[in-house]
């Protein structure tokens, strides 16, 4: 459990250096989706192929994200053959398909767009995260996704143990002027701290270093 800033500050430590040649791979996936491609494949392509060789990783992308993507029927199972089991079981069925559609309601994303943007996520860099809040104002769950290069689970856990993890911490990056905007109180001690944090996050990134944009600037938990 987290209980200070230095336990905070620990924890992602910890974590970066777990996870990080993982995020560093999935930088680099997303940077050849964006246009760039790592410098090794001159190697192997000529100069004027690389827009091909971008073109046509994107489109196999897409097409693969677009098939796979599809918002998953939900059948219940009656418990027998009586009209209040099956009533029961369909009520089930319309209960879930309302939690799918909340998402929506709750300011996030519907069912069918967010399978669309976890298949996005799995197709190009074998990673998704997705989760289940609550959204108290309409009383109701909703599901949600993150960019999963922010994600940094407990070391050890895993998702196919089906088991909750502890906890789990986002991490990603904003620029000083923005962090300035969100913090005007406490400038002088961003722009003190700025270069620390810089090198932390140079660190964490695994021998690879930073390959994405989104990276430049401090850290923020």
């Amino acid at each position: 459990m987290v209980e200070s800033a230095a336990d905070l500050s620990r924890t992602w430590e910890q974590r970066a250096a777990f996870y990080g040649g993982m995020h560093s791979d999935m930088d680099v996936m997303v940077d050849v989706y964006e246009g760039f491609l790592p410098p090794e494949y001159a190697d192997f392509f000529h100069e004027e192929m690389h827009v091909h060789v971008i073109n046509n990783i994107r489109l196999a992308w897409d097409d693969l994200s677009w098939l796979a993507g599809k918002e998953f029927p939900i059948y219940v199972e009656p418990e027998g053959d009586k009209s209040a089991q099956k009533e029961r079981a369909e009520r089930l069925e319309k209960w879930a398909y309302g939690v799918n559609a909340a998402g929506r309601n709750a300011g996030g994303v519907t069912m069918k767009s967010l399978m669309k943007v976890a298949m996005w996520w799995l197709v190009g860099t074998a990673n998704a995260t997705l989760m289940t809040l609550p959204d108290y104002e309409n009383k109701t769950p909703y599901f949600t996704w993150r960019d999963p290069r922010t994600s940094y689970p407990p070391v050890g856990w895993t998702p196919w143990n089906e088991t909750k993890p502890g906890d789990h911490l986002f991490a990603y990056q904003k620029p000083l002027s923005q962090l300035i905007l969100d913090y005007p109180d406490r400038e002088q001690e961003l722009r003190r701290s700025v270069t620390k944090i810089h090198n932390l996050g140079d660190a964490s990134r695994g021998g690879r270093g930073h390959r994405g944009r989104r990276h430049r600037g401090c850290g923020s938990w």
